[in-house]
């Protein structure tokens, strides 16, 4: 089994190597595009699932549609989409800064324009083009604190904001100043204006008000709620005519009041829970009804005891049409549509409706199985419709799923039927992919840490926190391994012994008594067992923080892959680790970004880190370098390689699912070129090298009759040499000590005993070069680097030939770079 990955239209070489490296698929060309005619990124051979109805990420604000109801805009993390209402299509990605996000969002009155209120570090008033998307103009918001915009004026001209604990005010953004303003230094929330443009709310935390919106004079306090609801009323929602509605503390009842005219106050039943999501609310445009974005609906024409007419999936945002018949639901990356009375769901929507959370490709690379909150789903490689291979049991946990190495068991955990002590239930779901055979095995609490499958499928394993870590049988449901929590540290990671009955491996972290602020570390220590040979490894430095599910071990138990940080600069870290000694191999962090995906190579030589900025890079692990970036527009959910090692597969929320050409097309072996790829596969740039890789992965006979022409099995020294070369440690001269270490640590991986047994008898002067020698055996010098990539080369390439080269490297000298890659490259290609 090989995974090499590597991504053509991104692997850009420095100038010694430019003439490797091949124009990208489409580069110079017209773009491709999906089969719905949406432009798809370079390098990307399918998208599966639609981009209809798709954008990045969770939405930061209620949606947007235009006067005519043609187009709607959604702000979500990273900028704002515009769709196209009839077909769903995104007519433009209008991007924000890091660590900005829409407020507020209005299609200006003109029909030309729309208008953003953007909140960041400093909250700005954008104007974009519709008819290109491009930025017309930015306004920098005043404010001493941060500045909440609450509406815009429909010409784009006016922002009503509130300055927290400051003021309230309404801004001439083309004058630039100050309408009016009136003090108010109490945690309040500004709500929109009403739909007449007349008056505005203030949802404050000791009372509500009605304000003038073009003088700011307050109208009328609202009605003070009764003791079974909150005084911070910033869960709140406004209606056309200045309505507002807050949420009982308890959640059973919500509050529709009124600031002027008769029946002020109205209280109706809830079913729980209401309000979860921050608050929201949101009325229809003739105020008849009522949305909690929690799944609840009220007629507003019922009387007050009347509870919820509907409920409705959850959502983070909503937008009702402009003619009221129709209510769209924002979820993570994806709208749904509904209509108003019946509140049936609408055939148009995104495909599927749902983030798909992680995804697989199948042992053949055929097709890509997907897991998605209503379950498990499949696609054609090459893009085609899915099918369903699951039911819709709702799904808990992005991380929870796992596929056995030939894809016929899948296992994730769906939320279970009721509840136990006032508690929701988990149920593990055992998945028989082929058949649709599905068993649930109950669990004792919300799971964390991802799910482990066998490779045969026949075990699985998950930890259920303060509880137990267990394996069961997936044929039968029954326990074959169960390690209650002894409450002495953090369970990290495990490694099953291949029956399921005992651990292999585990990694623990040990609390730091003085931890838990923040502000330093949490754990004290951090400790992979062998629970084979009883033998422990702290791992050095010691991990501030694991995040959830961030130690996984390799299946065969040599490395361990941590996500978590090891200092409060650091944030957001990746690292590999030698099981054995506990050495980091690579480390490598995040900055900014925090890291959403990570997928190993089966040969640990390179691995898949996607990130919160849509970036997903193939990573070297000898030298922590990039081999290649590529690019997607929200979060990276998931990445995984294809079997064969052409392929990746990666999914975000509004992708949803990207199948990557890793190789490229076909080129030409050019023999003009074989002095530049030998010396490109020792450099130390991984782009440099990953040209080199990808022009002999392409050509793949002319490269196993190269690599076995070039590469040269390393002579192994005899006794006398190295004598003399330990002699010369100690010699008068200088330069000949210099030089004596020098080529003992070109040898020191076949002489490793001997080079111990010396430091043992040696002197105070000479151990230092003793012991740097031995420490350069982990060293990755241009010649190993060459090594280990020349097979990583051959094993993906597997054909017989290759193999047939693999283990004539094998067969050389005990110890050496070259013998062992060799060697780990011939047991993976015998699974």
């Amino acid at each position: 089994m090989v995974w090499l990955a590597g991504l053509a239209w991104a692997a850009v070489s420095p100038a010694q190597s430019k003439d490797l490296v091949a124009q990208a698929p489409n580069a110079g060309t017209e773009p491709r595009l999906d089969a719905e005619g949406i432009p798809l990124p370079d390098g990307v051979i399918a998208r599966l699932g639609s981009a209809r109805f798709r954008f990045a990420g969770t939405p930061t604000c209620q949606i947007a549609y235009s006067a005519d109801g043609k187009q709607m805009a959604v702000g979500h993390g990273g900028g704002v989409t515009v769709l196209d209402t009839a077909t769903g299509q995104p007519l433009h990605y209008l991007p924000m800064r890091d660590r900005s996000w829409a407020q507020i969002i209005r299609f200006l009155s003109d029909g030309k324009r729309l208008a953003v209120g953007i909140r960041g570090v400093k909250s700005d008033l954008a104007i974009y083009t519709l008819a290109d998307g491009k930025t017309e103009k930015i306004w920098r918001l005043p404010g001493e604190n941060e500045v909440n915009v609450a509406d815009i004026t429909p010409d784009g001209e006016q922002v009503l904001a509130v300055d927290w604990f400051a003021k309230v005010y309404l801004w001439d953004a083309k004058a630039g100043q100050e309408i009016w303003s009136f003090p108010h230094t109490e945690p309040a929330s500004v709500l929109p204006f009403t739909a007449d443009g007349k008056h505005f709310i203030l949802a404050g935390s000791e009372k509500s008000c009605l304000h003038e919106a073009n003088t700011g004079k307050l109208v009328q306090n609202f009605p003070k709620p009764d003791m079974r609801f909150s005084r911070r009323s910033h869960s709140a929602g406004i209606s056309s005519d200045g309505r507002l509605v807050i949420k009982a503390d308890k959640s059973d009842f919500i509050m529709v009041m009124a600031a002027q005219g008769e029946n002020q106050l109205r209280v109706l039943p809830a079913k729980p829970p209401v309000g979860r999501r921050g608050g929201r609310f949101l009325f229809s445009p003739d105020g008849r009804y009522l949305v909690d974005l929690d799944t609840q609906v009220w007629d507003l024409k019922e009387k007050d005891d009347q509870g919820p007419v509907a409920r409705l999936p959850g959502a983070w945002a909503a937008g009702f049409s402009p003619d009221g018949k129709t209510l769209v639901l924002a979820g993570d990356g994806l709208l749904t549509f509904w209509s108003v009375g019946d509140w049936k769901r609408l055939p148009l929507a995104a495909s599927p409706a749902s983030p798909v959370n992680r995804a697989w490709f199948t042992p053949d690379g055929k097709q890509v199985l997907g897991t998605t909150q209503t379950g498990w789903i499949v696609w054609p490689t090459t893009g085609g419709p899915a099918r369903r291979l699951s039911d819709d049991s709702p799904v808990i946990g992005e991380r929870l799923a796992d596929v056995s190495a030939d894809g016929q068991t899948a296992v994730d955990v769906v939320a279970g039927a009721g509840k136990k002590e006032g508690r929701n239930t988990y149920d593990l779901r055992i998945a028989e992919l082929g058949t649709g055979k599905v068993r649930l095995v109950p669990l004792e609490g919300p799971p964390t840490m991802p799910l482990m499958i066998s490779q045969d499928g026949r075990q699985v394993s998950v930890n259920v926190p303060n509880v137990a870590f267990s394996v069961w049988d997936t044929g039968t449901g029954k326990i074959l391994y169960r390690q209650p929590d002894d409450h002495r540290g953090f369970l990290l990671g495990t490694l099953p012994t291949a029956d399921g009955r005992a651990l292999t491996l585990s990694l623990r972290g040990t609390p730091d008594k003085d931890g838990g602020d923040g502000a330093g570390p949490d754990l004290s220590a951090v400790t992979i067992t062998d629970h084979i040979t009883g033998r422990k490894q702290d791992l050095i430095p010691v991990p501030w923080r694991v995040y959830s599910g961030g130690g996984r071990f390799s299946r065969d138990g040599k490395y361990l892959v941590l996500h978590g940080c090891f200092n409060n600069r650091s944030g957001d870290s990746v690292s590999v680790w030698d099981v054995h000694s506990g050495r980091r191999l690579m480390y490598r962090e995040q900055a900014e970004r925090h890291t959403h995906a990570i997928s190993p190579a089966a040969d640990h030589r390179s691995m898949l880190i996607g990130d919160d900025h849509g970036t997903l890079t193939l990573v070297e692990t000898a030298t922590g370098g990039d081999r290649a970036v590529f690019q997607h527009r929200g979060v990276v959910l998931s990445a995984n390689f294809s079997t064969d090692g052409t392929k990746v597969v990666s999914t975000s929320a509004e992708a949803p699912v990207y199948v990557w050409n890793l190789l490229g097309d076909t080129s030409r072996w050019d023999a003009a070129k074989v002095d530049t790829i030998w010396a490109a596969l020792s450099s130390p740039d991984a782009k440099a090298a990953f040209a080199a890789i990808r022009e002999l992965r392409m050509n793949p006979n002319e490269a196993v009759a190269f690599l076995a022409a070039r590469m040269k099995l390393p002579a192994v020294p005899t006794n006398a040499a190295v004598a003399k070369l330990l002699k010369g440690l100690d010699a008068f001269d200088f330069k000949e000590r210099e030089r004596s270490q020098r080529e003992l640590a070109n040898i020191a991986d076949m002489i490793r005993p001997k080079l111990a047994a010396a430091r043992k008898e040696a002197s105070e002067e000479v151990r230092p070069r003793l012991d740097q020698a031995l420490k350069s055996i982990e060293d990755h010098t241009p010649e190993r680097l060459r090594q280990s990539r020349a097979c990583e080369i051959l094993e993906g390439i597997a054909t017989r030939e290759a193999v047939r080269v693999l283990k004539t490297w094998a067969a050389g000298a005990e110890g050496a770079r070259l013998t062992e890659e060799a060697r780990d490259s011939l047991t993976r290609l015998r699974r």
